[in-house]
């Protein structure tokens, strides 16, 4: 978010400041998705996708099989991706969709996580 602002292509209230991230228009948008193409590596290999720093939660997969979720920017996230790989040649596609954004206060400044739900 804050790199959107930065960049000028969020022109509102710094979105890290109080609840100015309720007003950030992504959140209101509904389900977004990151998506890129990387060519396969050697195969008889293992592999791990890394995630780190992913601000919002979100649903991860990779050639549309379901690796997992996250939910923190200060956690990592693993994913063995060596069986979901395709034959070197073809182009594997990641995708990452977050969620309409939920706000962690309530109303009353009270923390209400809610888990997060596969789609």
């Amino acid at each position: 978010m804050s790199s959107l602002a930065l960049g000028g292509l969020y022109p509102g209230p710094d979105p890290l400041y109080g609840m100015n991230s309720k007003a950030f228009p992504i959140y209101n948008q509904g389900l977004w998705t990151f998506s890129t193409t990387f060519p396969s590596p050697v195969i008889n290999t293992s592999y791990m996708l890394v995630i780190e720093g992913c601000k919002m939660a979100s649903f991860v997969s990779l050639n549309n099989h379901s690796l997992g979720n996250t939910s923190s920017q200060f956690l990592r996230y693993v994913f063995d991706v060596s069986s979901v790989l395709v034959s070197q040649g073809t182009l594997n596609t990641l995708e990452i969709t977050f969620p309409p954004y939920q706000h962690p206060l309530n109303s009353e400044n009270r923390w209400m996580v809610r888990p997060l739900l596969p789609l």
